[in-house]
């Protein structure tokens, strides 16, 4: 029962800190033996509910814990609320749509639905993609500190993708978190191009990115897509309990 309460105990107190924080940092918050605390952080990285970033060595949750506070809300409970609002925009939009959650440095899609009109896409489940070259990841990172986005960077510059400067992903991120949307235009793959917008839960958190994913030459990015990507957004933290003027 006490490893329990301890595992609750770790998971809520990183539910609070979106920038991570350190082992030395999580024992003494909850006064914790350093040794414990590291056998109990290694087990929940092990089952991807905690992550570790390699540069900063902070402690995140992982993609299998969306939000932790009176309850618990598990990566099947946004999937099964998110899932069916996006076959209804995949349909309408007749585009590839995805659900991303942020892992670290990266990207990590959890659901997808592919549209009728089949493309070979770099939208795949459980594929991890640097961060800054995804339109989700620059929605989950939108409200990082610069001193994050650096170390993200850092991370992300081992990828075989090439990055831009530090400059201008800062300048992206914060044009993202003032518009409430972003865009991609073939950062990640040649000829694509992606849009994504933000999903909160019921603390008001940000706990997911819904995107859309298209071919360059064949579609161009309207304002009417742009509004059916946030309306469907809207509709899934709604239904996570999210609450705008809360």
């Amino acid at each position: 029962m006490q490893l329990v309460e301890r595992t609750i105990e770790v998971l809520e107190l990183l539910s609070k800190d979106v920038n991570g924080l350190r082992l030395t940092e999580i024992s003494d918050l909850l006064n914790l033996p350093r040794s414990s605390t590291h056998r109990l952080l290694n087990s929940l990285k092990k089952h991807h509910f905690v992550t570790q970033m390699k540069d900063t060595k902070k402690y995140t949750l992982g993609y299998k814990v969306i939000s932790i506070g009176d309850n618990f809300i598990k990566e099947d409970s946004l999937i099964k609320n998110s899932h069916p609002i996006m076959e209804k925009l995949s349909k309408n939009v007749n585009k590839t749509v995805a659900l991303s959650t942020l892992e670290g440095s990266y990207i990590s899609t959890i659901d997808y639905v592919e549209s009728n009109h089949f493309m070979q896409l770099l939208v795949r489940k459980d594929v991890k993609v640097p961060a800054l070259v995804t339109s989700a990841g620059k929605v989950l990172l939108s409200y990082s500190s610069k001193d994050d986005i650096k170390n993200v960077y850092i991370e992300n510059k081992k990828s075989d993708l090439p990055l831009k400067s530090i400059e201008y992903y800062i300048d992206q991120l914060h044009i993202t978190r003032e518009r409430g949307y972003s865009l991609i235009d073939e950062e990640l793959q040649k000829g694509v191009f992606g849009i994504a917008a933000p999903i909160y839960d019921f603390n008001n958190k940000l706990i997911a990115a819904l995107s859309i994913t298209s071919i360059k030459e064949e579609d161009k990015i309207s304002e009417e897509l742009i509004k059916d990507l946030i309306n469907s957004a809207n509709e899934i933290s709604i239904s996570l309990g999210f609450e705008k003027d809360q």
